[in-house]
């Protein structure tokens, strides 16, 4: 079922483990981070002149559903979206899917924590006026045969 967060209309995908983005006519997948991934990076050091305390920047570990496009994702340094997400424990430690939290834009890293994820840097909270100009391949319009 479908809910909207942050202007965006979001349904996960169980199968594939990416979340479904529809705003407007748009449509695009997007990868699904946990919030349990979430993380503050270390604090920069102080100027001495400073008056404000240091901004902490936030990071995000980035799962890929094919391993074999990590290294290119992980490498690339476009800005992309993903959908920020809870888990929900079953029985006997088991997690699955539990709500959508946000839309951000993140950014890698370069740094791969496993095969099969990389670490991203968040750049920023995403609404459909803050879209980013470049739109992943599956982007596609709703618009079908039987519409036009």
């Amino acid at each position: 079922m479908p809910v909207l967060i942050d202007g965006f209309q979001l349904k996960f995908n169980t199968r594939t483990r990416m979340a479904e983005r529809r705003w407007g006519s748009s449509v695009d997948l997007v990868p699904v981070i946990w919030l349990k991934d979430w993380r503050q990076g270390p604090a920069p050091r102080r100027e001495k002149d400073a008056k404000t305390p240091p901004r902490r920047d936030s990071f995000v570990a980035v799962h890929c559903a094919d391993p074999a496009d990590m290294p290119a994702r992980a490498a690339d340094p476009q800005p992309f979206a993903v959908a920020l997400a809870t888990t929900k424990t079953r029985g006997e430690g088991q997690e699955s899917f539990g709500e959508f939290r946000g839309v951000f834009e993140v950014v890698a890293t370069g740094i791969r924590l496993s095969p099969e994820s990389f670490e991203a840097r968040v750049v920023r909270r995403l609404n459909p006026e803050i879209v980013p100009s470049r739109l992943p391949d599956e982007t596609r319009s709703t618009e079908t045969a039987e519409s036009r």
